[in-house]
């Protein structure tokens, strides 16, 4: 067993057990996990072990580890063959939870109500008349095939537009606080995502004040993962998307990109992993993405990675 006397680095104690530490943040730090590396029968380089050797639970015991690859978790490490004394010099200066300022310095409260509140308007050929000509009946079925059933359209006030530069495109609005901030095209005949004008660093597709939440690159992604689901437009996470999350109630977090973003995953994973949320990484079997997938391979994935039945 390591004692760790008064004063010591704790770090490199830590490095005599575990090998090479990585520091997260001044009061955590990461290694490779053991518990892996004896499931999977070999050397673990991911450094999804994370540990805190200042926190105290009820029972008094000292030190909380997590794995978020795993889920390798518990208290004391003791258990895991480290002992250590902490001095006042050694323990983190206790801090609120930490919030990324979204805004840039010097910017006045005016104008950061104004960005908050900027209401963006829809295409002014904008309509959800599905019958209403062959092409809202193409659009409604190309919908259709994409598996986004008359319920979800109407959830989300699916439309299309008639005419101007989002001619034959379908039309998803994004709405915060029942304002649309937001609203992203896709073509029925070609591969083609066409933006509003405007960030869109802002914006989180179908996020909810909820416990769990599924972080999904696109809107068809989410839209196929359910309520859970919610879209990054993209395969990275962004500074305010970020801060939407950590002022919400959310603590699960299941990250499910393409089957071809794993580093971009891993650093959406290790952002996440920094705050007071339970982290799992879940990944398509196929090489469909997951919004080719059906319902039940999706919770099949989301059980896997989490180890049980959401």
């Amino acid at each position: 067993m390591l004692s760790v006397s008064k004063n010591t680095d704790i770090k490199a104690q830590l490095e005599t057990v575990f090998g090479k530490v990585l520091t997260e943040n001044n009061s955590e730090f990461r290694v490779n996990c053991p518990e892996c590396e004896k499931r999977a029968n070999k050397k673990d380089y991911k450094f999804k072990l994370y540990i805190n050797p200042f926190k105290t639970n009820d029972s008094g015991e000292r030190g909380t580890w997590n794995c978020f690859r795993c889920s390798f978790k518990g208290w004391d490490l003791k258990k895991l063959g480290v002992t250590y004394a902490i001095s006042a010099e050694l323990k983190p200066k206790t801090k609120a939870k930490p919030t990324l300022n979204i805004f840039h310095e010097g910017k006045s409260k005016e104008k950061r109500k104004k960005r908050q509140t900027t209401v963006v308007p829809l295409p002014s050929t904008f309509t959800q008349n599905w019958s209403k000509s062959l092409l809202g009946r193409a659009c409604f079925k190309y919908l259709k095939e994409r598996g986004v059933t008359p319920d979800i359209i109407a959830k989300h006030s699916i439309g299309y537009c008639t005419g101007g530069r989002y001619r034959n495109h379908i039309v998803f609005p994004i709405y915060k606080d029942s304002k649309l901030i937001y609203y992203v095209t896709r073509s029925i005949y070609k591969k083609i995502y066409m933006n509003c004008p405007g960030k869109n660093s802002h914006v989180l597709f179908n996020f909810k004040n909820q416990n769990h939440v599924i972080i999904t690159e696109g809107i068809f992604d989410a839209l196929r993962v359910g309520d859970n689901g919610v879209a990054l437009l993209g395969k990275i996470i962004k500074k305010e998307q970020l801060n939407i999350i950590l002022k919400s109630k959310v603590k699960k977090v299941t990250i499910l990109l393409d089957k071809d973003a794993f580093k971009d995953a891993n650093l959406i994973s290790d952002k996440l992993s920094g705050f007071d949320f339970e982290v799992r990484l879940a990944f398509p079997k196929t090489s469909k993405d997951p919004g080719e997938l059906r319902p039940e391979q999706i919770d099949e994935i989301i059980k896997e990675a989490w180890n049980e039945v959401r």
